[in-house]
C-alpha cells in the first residue's frame, strides 16, 4: 500500500511539473518538465527551458523555506559539477497549496527578496527598457543579467 501511495505521489508531482512548465511557456516557449531529475540526482530543475531554477511542489502543506533551500542547493551543485553558471539566474519555488479559507487551491510563485529586487530592475519601463526589449527573444524575456553573485548593481545602459 505504501509503495502505491508513493507512486501516486510521484505521479501527482510529475503532473504538476508539467502544468507549471505549460504555464511558463506563455513567457518561455521552451519550458518543459526537467526529465533528468531522478537519474541526475537532482541536478536539473523541475522545469527546464527558463533562466530560473524552478522547484515545483504540490502538497497540502508546503515548506516554502525548505523548497527554496532545495532549489538553492541544487543550483549550487549544478555549478559545482560543471554546469554552466550562467544557465540559471534565480531559484524559484512554484507551489500548489490548499487554501483553507476558500476550500480550494492556490498556485504560488516564490522568490528570495534579493532576487526579486534584482529581477524587478529589468522589468519593462525600468531604466528605459521597453516591454518589447524585455520580451525580444524567442527564448523568453531578455534579462541581460550576469550571475546573481558578484554582479554589478548598475542599471543597463540606455
Amino acid at each position: 500500500m505504501a509503495a502505491s501511495r508513493g507512486r501516486l505521489s510521484r505521479r501527482k508531482g510529475a503532473n504538476y511539473e508539467r502544468e507549471v512548465a505549460k504555464a511558463f511557456q506563455s513567457v518561455w516557449p521552451h519550458a518543459r518538465r526537467g526529465i533528468g531529475q531522478a537519474r541526475a540526482g537532482g541536478d536539473v530543475p523541475d522545469v527546464q527551458g527558463t533562466p530560473l531554477w524552478i522547484e515545483a511542489k504540490h502538497r497540502k502543506q508546503v515548506s516554502i523555506t525548505g523548497a527554496m533551500r532545495q532549489a538553492v542547493e541544487a543550483m549550487q551543485r549544478f555549478v559545482e559539477r560543471g554546469g554552466d553558471p550562467d544557465a540559471y539566474h534565480f531559484p524559484l519555488v512554484a507551489a500548489r497549496v490548499d487554501d483553507r479559507a476558500t476550500k480550494g487551491r492556490m498556485d504560488l510563485v516564490v522568490m528570495r527578496q534579493e532576487d526579486f529586487l534584482e529581477l524587478a530592475r529589468y522589468l519593462p519601463n525600468g531604466f528605459g527598457q521597453t516591454k518589447k526589449d524585455f520580451l525580444d527573444s524567442d527564448k523568453g524575456p531578455n534579462f541581460n543579467l550576469a550571475r546573481p553573485h558578484g554582479h554589478s548593481h548598475e542599471p543597463p545602459e540606455r
